[in-house]
């Protein structure tokens, strides 16, 4: 169960590595600071309240073509990082 929070989709094409994605997910994403809060400051994910769930999203990195996603060669299905 998720109460107020926030959702963070993510996506990571081919390249991405176990080595990096904690320097990436940790140092990066939730330090950014890219979320107003109530003061007009910019917050970061882990200053905001709440809980954060981050979903692996492969969609993210594709391609339209016609009415339908199509998998970017710059990255490959299956469920972890390429």
């Amino acid at each position: 169960q998720m109460d107020r929070g926030t959702v963070l989709y993510i996506c990571f094409f081919k390249g991405a590595t176990d080595d990096i994605l904690p320097k990436m997910a940790v140092s990066t994403l939730l330090n950014l600071r890219l979320c107003e809060a109530d003061s007009g400051k910019l917050s970061s994910l882990l200053e905001l309240p709440g809980s954060l769930l981050i979903v692996p999203q492969a969609t993210l990195g594709g391609e339209a073509k016609g009415r339908a996603m199509r998998v970017s060669h710059r990255h490959q299905q299956g469920g972890r990082a390429a």
